[in-house]
């Protein structure tokens, strides 16, 4: 093993293989003495925290549980803080989990687990700082609209002979504006409505509305309209013809419908669900008129 050294070049293809440089290592041996006293002044952390240590840490933890709580509770409610925020904030969460696995700071308290914690809420702070900012930016900006729309609307709004404060008019409101009216400003619907809403709102995409919310008043006519809007025209002939009328098309089952022509499986499936929902939709509107009886 040879010390540092100088390669001379003497000539071309030509070097000694080491020349030794005294002064050069008297200054490397008192440099390396000099690192090992500055190690050996330095004291290294303990392993464990100290009683104030452990203090300074339980306040910390608070602090930070509030921000990690407020972080989840909105994403359940915002999707940006969710892809944003939410892993950073389940990582915080899991390290303060190590270290108090039982509700309490664990014994003895590892000083790499309090770093790694600590790291990770760094992290979400500045992520959580950087996101409200951006938010915080984005809203200044619309306010500033707001406030320029609002002087050029009493402009406007006094060329047009109209008031300038907005009221709602359910008259001026199209079908296609209802879906943007905040629900305050909405009548609330009856105990029957609310029922045949819920109801309603399970099949969206079929739009057919019965002539009579009360099945049982249904005639054959009604059920082949019905069938009709369920993209099963072909058996409203064969079920008009049977004089199947409400109350017989909620009783039928699997061999009945054969009887009537529906041989298909995957239409006798459809039939079947659909009668069922019938069901549940006069359940429910029987128990809105014992409701309504009981309450008058």
């Amino acid at each position: 093993m040879q010390p540092p050294g100088y390669i001379h070049i003497v000539h071309k293809n030509r070097a000694q293989m080491l020349t030794r440089d005294r002064v050069f290592e008297n200054t490397l041996k008192s440099w390396s003495e000099k690192q090992k006293e500055i190690e050996r002044s330095v004291s290294p952390q303990p392993t464990s925290l100290s009683e104030e240590e452990s203090l300074v840490l339980q306040n910390f933890v608070e602090v930070a549980s509030t921000l990690i709580k407020g972080v989840k509770i909105a994403s359940l409610k915002y999707s940006a803080v969710e892809q944003e925020l939410f892993p950073l904030a389940t990582q915080a969460s899991e390290y303060m989990d190590r270290l108090f696995p039982a509700g309490k700071l664990a014994e003895p308290t590892l000083r790499s687990q309090v770093i790694d914690f600590v790291r990770s809420v760094q992290h979400l702070n500045h992520d959580t700082s950087n996101f409200l900012s951006e938010k915080a930016a984005v809203l200044e900006r619309l306010n500033a609209s707001l406030a320029h729309l609002e002087l050029e609307l009493q402009k406007i709004c006094q060329v047009c002979g109209i008031n300038s404060t907005f009221q709602y008019d359910p008259s001026q409101i199209t079908q296609s504006q209802e879906e943007l009216i905040p629900l305050e400003h909405k009548r609330k619907p009856g105990k029957l409505r609310q029922v045949y809403s819920k109801l309603k709102g399970k099949n969206k995409d079929k739009q057919y509305i019965p002539l009579s919310y009360n099945v049982y008043n249904w005639t054959p006519e009604d059920v082949g309209q019905w069938l009709e809007s369920r993209s099963l025209s072909e058996y409203k002939d064969s079920f008009i013809r049977n004089e199947i009328r409400g109350t017989e098309l909620l009783t039928l089952d699997k061999g009945d419908l054969q009887d009537l022509g529906v041989t298909k499986v995957g239409h006798l499936k459809r039939i079947q669900q659909e009668i069922k929902e019938l069901n549940n939709r006069m359940t429910a509107y029987d128990k809105s008129l014992v409701f309504d009886k009981n309450s008058s």
